[in-house]
């Protein structure tokens, strides 16, 4: 069991820096970027004032979330990490 300790804990901290990865990419490049858009470039309403309203009406809730996602899993990378490290640390 003491052999897969290790292994496993690299995994976990290869598979939380993933999920943290895409949640800044999504928040960082999607959500900023679409906030950046003409809404007359976007294909959705043909109004760009109705355009600009459901996007201001989806747009925040989105960004809380993402960013909290974002946040959340980026503390788990560095604790996961921290304890990849203390582990590494007895080990020795």
């Amino acid at each position: 069991m003491g052999r897969l300790l290790l292994p496993m804990s690299m995994l976990s901290l290869l598979s939380i820096g993933a999920i943290f990865g895409f949640f800044y990419a999504w928040a960082c490049s999607t959500m900023w970027g679409l906030d950046a858009i003409d809404p007359e470039d976007v294909a959705v309403p043909a109004d760009s004032e109705a355009a600009r309203t459901v996007w201001q009406a989806y747009s925040p809730q989105w960004q809380f979330w993402n960013t909290l996602g974002m946040n959340a899993s980026g503390a788990a990378l560095i604790l996961t990490g921290l304890a990849v490290h203390f582990l590494n640390s007895e080990r020795a």
